[in-house]
């Protein structure tokens, strides 16, 4: 026993973690909530979940639970004093802080565990200087469906003066055309061991917005249809780290600020990265790459990095292709270094385009990389190595 009282091993066959440890809490606290029910029938006992989180372990601002059911904005105790307020919708939590802790510098916590419906966005509006941090119980166990049908299920409102949001272990999912995250603001951003499953191929998953100092994603999944990261124009940076993104298109860039994706595993329907006009500072590192990255339209993207990837290519289906940019010339400062190719049937490795004054790319560097089951002379086309 701790010194609270609270079991310390774990049940027979479970990891000792911060589930089964708050599972175990629970447990506790309802069989002392069963017996006191025993020996006092016609008292009201607080409800098992709250009275569980309300112990001395618990000392987030706000718990969301779609299992509560007493008064919304219900104000609880912990043993240490500490003070939290109960809600039955995470929305209903932040727009309590949103109205209610803004003082600069101001932080406030949420913990949610759930399944929740939200058919108006949510907009995470912590103070100057202040944070909003949030974290889920789980993928599995945290989940957010927006049935809005435009603009975005979570959001950060724009912000004049730095602040932080952090949302760990929850699933955002929706069929609508809308995006399921999108930032905005001078608010730093980090999503981390997320679920983004886009329903539509209108659907984007996360939207860094623009005037924000970049959106950092570690370890999330994206899986469905639609967008995985669309990046428009102003947008800030975003920097992806680990993680899968199965989705239409994984990432979309367009006019957009720097895009770096290290170590991802990309498994897309049509196409890993599009940069679709004038972008800079991209960097593709690391990677398991299965349909590509393209460069289209009046394309003048710039210092691109593509390294030490794994490209695994199917027939018909092309490693780094800029002959779809109507002025390849445009493109400049591109490195394409120590990657692999893997390719079988009409698979290309890096196709440059071939037309007069506008091929390209240019002032660029095609070195170090290894094709493997590729046609003969189906390696590199109109480029240099």
């Amino acid at each position: 026993m701790t010194a609270f009282g609270f079991p310390q091993a774990p049940f027979p066959g479970e990891e000792l973690n911060f589930r089964s440890a708050l599972d175990r809490i629970v447990a506790f606290h309802r069989k002392r909530i069963e017996d006191l029910e025993a020996q006092h029938p016609h008292e009201e006992i607080e409800s098992a979940l709250v009275v569980a989180l309300g112990g001395a372990v618990f000392e987030y601002d706000y718990l969301s639970s779609d299992s509560y059911t007493d008064v919304n904005g219900k104000l609880f105790t912990t043993l240490t004093g500490h003070q939290f307020r109960a809600y039955n919708s995470y929305s209903g939590a932040v727009t309590h802080a949103n109205a209610n802790r803004q003082t600069t510098g101001q932080s406030s916590s949420f913990l949610v565990n759930g399944a929740f419906t939200e058919a108006t966005a949510i907009s995470l509006n912590p103070p100057s200087g202040g944070s909003y941090i949030t974290h889920g119980l789980g993928p599995d166990r945290t989940r957010i469906a927006g049935t809005m049908t435009s603009g975005s299920c979570v959001s950060v409102a724009s912000q004049a003066g730095n602040s932080i949001v952090v949302l760990d272990g929850i699933e955002l999912s929706s069929s609508e055309a809308i995006t399921l995250f999108s930032g905005g603001g001078a608010t730093r951003i980090l999503l981390q061991r997320m679920w983004f499953i886009p329903g539509s191929s209108t659907t984007s998953c996360v939207n860094p917005g623009t005037l924000g100092v970049g959106t950092f994603l570690t370890d999330c999944l994206m899986e469905g249809t639609g967008i995985g990261v669309r990046m428009s124009t102003g947008d800030s940076g975003c920097y992806i780290k680990g993680g899968s993104i199965a989705v239409t298109t994984g990432i979309q860039q367009a006019n957009a600020g720097e895009v770096y994706a290290v170590d991802v595993r990309f498994y897309c329907g049509t196409m890993d990265v599009a940069v679709t006009s004038s972008s800079v500072r991209t960097s593709i590192i690391g990677c398991t790459i299965n349909k590509g990255i393209t460069f289209t339209g009046s394309n003048s993207a710039k210092h691109i990095v593509i390294c030490a990837n794994n490209f695994v290519l199917g027939a018909g289906e092309t490693g780094v292709n800029y002959s779809g940019a109507t002025a390849a010339v445009n493109c400049t400062g591109h490195i394409i270094s120590d990657n692999q190719f893997v390719g079988s049937g009409t698979a290309l490795g890096v196709i440059g385009l071939s037309s007069g004054a506008n091929s390209g790319p240019t002032y660029s560097i095609i070195h170090g990389n290894s094709f493997i089951g590729f046609t003969s002379g189906n390696e590199l086309q109109n480029v240099t190595s």
